[in-house]
């Protein structure tokens, strides 16, 4: 924490343990999360709940976890081990915040065969898994289509070079 000037720019000094004093607007009124926001100099949080609810939007099913375990007919620390070794990604999607999967990562009661390299590139350029997802299921005119239409139709290797190209 730190201490403040009477302007609200803050001093060179930090206070440990102590949240600084913001003030109050006149009339006794707590100032507004905004505006306490502005005089600490606070960015906005780095997690937005949008980009969750966008991309909850953006892929037309999900299943979770255990309906993925059944499907792929694994026990449910097989699944956790896909997804740690990047065969399969997950977020956490809805009210309750629950670990999904995309299901057109599933194909025939196995995982999309050609997922995990393009994951891989993805993720070696910085992508997370929301981005990930969300690079798959975005239409690209060029292709027609979407990147994970491509691959569940068997181009794979088009797909993993436009992957490679948009890291760079």
């Amino acid at each position: 924490m730190w201490n403040l000037h009477d302007d609200g720019s803050p001093t060179a000094e930090p206070t440990v343990g102590r949240v600084p004093d913001v003030g109050r607007a006149s009339g006794g009124r707590e100032p507004s999360l905004a505006a306490a926001r502005r005089r600490l100099e606070l960015g906005p949080p780095a997690w937005h709940a949008w980009t969750v609810t966008e991309l909850q939007h953006l892929v037309p099913a999900w299943l979770n976890l255990p309906e993925v375990a059944e499907a792929l007919d694994l026990p449910i620390t097989k699944v956790h081990a896909l997804i740690s070794d990047r065969s399969l990604v997950s977020v956490r999607i809805g009210e309750r915040n629950i670990r999904s999967v995309p299901a057109d990562f599933l194909v025939d009661g196995a995982v999309l065969d050609s997922l995990k390299g393009t994951v891989v590139v993805l993720g070696d350029s910085g992508y997370g898994d929301e981005d990930i997802i969300r690079w798959l299921y975005t239409e690209d005119d060029s292709l027609p289509g979407r990147p994970i239409d491509a691959m569940r139709n068997g181009r794979k290797t088009e797909i993993r070079r436009r992957a490679q190209a948009a890291a760079w």
